[in-house]
């Protein structure tokens, strides 16, 4: 009885939980198809997150996918957070061009599963407020096949 008591009441926690706003620009160009498909599993793997919406207020995490690279990041980088004063930014850019060359034929929803993964890793350097990467979808290098993985 008790456990199911605690089981209400982190589900009720949880479902109380405000949730993280993205902003999502999508300065790529990417089909309507494409970033719908990649918004869902977004939501569908939140991660540390909890829950997530797709808002622009002032408190969202920038989410920019674009086609080109800028900055000093390495020509095979799949996405990059901003920091100032030691602290990583809410903004989070996703090379696109990078990510959808490294996975060639795999088809939509291969990409959209690929470009939320690299979402993902950005936003865990975000919460951890860490540049620094560890094991899993943290790792510092994610192959084609891990991109498009289900899980």
């Amino acid at each position: 009885m008790v456990y199911m008591r605690l089981l209400l009441l982190a589900a009720w926690t949880a479902s109380m939980a405000p949730a993280l706003d993205l902003c999502v620009r999508n300065e790529a160009g990417l089909d309507n198809g494409t970033l719908l498909l990649t918004m869902h599993h977004i939501r569908q793997n939140p991660g540390k997150a909890g829950r997530l919406s797709f808002a622009c207020s002032a408190s969202a995490v920038r989410v920019t996918f674009a086609a080109h690279q800028e900055g000093p990041h390495p020509p095979d980088a799949l996405g990059a957070t901003r920091s100032a004063g030691g602290k990583i930014l809410p903004d989070i850019i996703v090379f696109t061009r990078s990510v959808l060359q490294m996975l060639g034929e795999a088809g939509v929803d291969g990409q959209a599963r690929a470009l939320a993964k690299v979402v993902a890793h950005e936003l865990s350097h975000y919460f951890r407020q860490q540049r620094g990467h560890d094991e899993g979808l943290d790792k510092p290098f994610l192959d084609a096949q891990e991109l498009i993985a289900l899980r």
